[in-house]
């Protein structure tokens, strides 16, 4: 009975570690991939689960604010979704009164438990449920830079979050106190990040160090403490998915343009051969994901731990 107890332990912990690297897979996916679902309303709303509050100035240029599905809110663990913008298409089917623009943009600010993988939920009147197209993009930031919220910390308890970033956030670590270590945060299901094993009081300015999404790293400093609110840091922002679409339409031939009469009998001269252009360099294949590395890991010592208990 020991053995079976042992060995199916085993199996839990090698899902749990399998179902992280497939929500860590989640947001790079939505940028890297066209998503199919459906598009629905639930009424206007200034807060939502991912407490992007006061919202960003350039959200007003984009059309809709949304409620992200529970599967691909749940991206890089609890709510990697949260303060993604998205590209997407009404692809002209469904049912209802009011179908979406043909044509939008959205900022994920909000969940939707019950919406299946690739469907939003719109934060606004309207009625039905429509078929659309959408892709997450790098979010019109222009020059403004990363800023941090709190909510309820002190000097003991840090609870911080990062807006206006222009890329999915994957991970956050902090230096609490001058001249310690960086630990990594524990996100939370609200778009914040939470340090249990930090070492406190926490000293300010605060050093920061964010990753996205695309595996770039920022290192930041939180220049104050406030209980509840919004505070600068030095000035950094995530350079953007910096993605190709998977599938891009070969151009067309160009037309040969119509031959311009000539003012005099002069004859033109030779025009110069132009330069081939040189091929571009093909892509090296992405590296193995950390997480893919640790499955693999663990798969290799569970093996032989499992052989183990089944011998003795």
């Amino acid at each position: 009975m020991t053995k079976i107890v042992a060995f199916f332990g085993i199996l839990l912990f090698v899902a749990l570690i399998s179902a992280g690297c497939h929500a860590q897979s989640n947001a790079e996916s939505m940028y890297e991939n066209d998503q199919t679902g459906d598009a629905t309303y639930y009424g206007h709303t200034d807060g939502g689960n991912c407490a992007i509050t006061p919202r960003p100035s350039w959200a007003s240029s984009l059309t809709y604010l949304v409620a992200l599905n529970q599967n691909q809110y749940v991206s890089n663990y609890f709510s990697g979704g949260c303060g993604v913008c998205l590209e997407g298409r009404y692809l002209g089917t469904g049912a209802g009164a009011d179908p979406p623009e043909e044509t939008f943009t959205a900022l994920v600010v909000d969940r939707c438990p019950e919406c299946a993988v690739g469907d939003i939920d719109i934060a606004a009147s309207g009625d039905g449920r429509w078929d659309i197209e959408w892709r997450a993009i790098d979010c019109p930031v222009g020059s403004q830079n990363i800023n941090y919220l709190f909510e309820g910390s002190n000097t003991f308890y840090m609870k911080l979050g990062v807006r206006n970033h222009r890329v999915a956030v994957d991970s956050m670590e902090v230096r609490t106190q001058n001249g310690g270590s960086y630990v990594k945060a524990t996100r939370t299901t609200d778009n914040f990040f939470e340090c249990f094993n930090c070492d406190y009081p926490m000293d300010f300015p605060m050093p920061v160090r964010i990753t996205s999404v695309t595996g770039e790293v920022i290192d930041d400093v939180v220049e104050r403490l406030v209980a509840d609110g919004q505070v600068n840091g030095e000035g950094r922002q995530f350079s953007g998915f910096g993605g190709s679409p998977p599938s891009t339409p070969s151009p067309g031939p160009s037309p040969s343009p119509s031959p311009s009469p000539s003012p005099s009998p002069s004859p033109s001269p030779s025009p110069s051969p132009s330069p081939s252009p040189s091929p571009s360099p093909s892509p090296s294949p992405p590296p193995a994901s950390s997480c893919s590395v640790l499955v693999l890991s663990l798969a290799i010592s569970i093996a032989g731990l499992i052989f183990s208990i089944l011998v003795q």
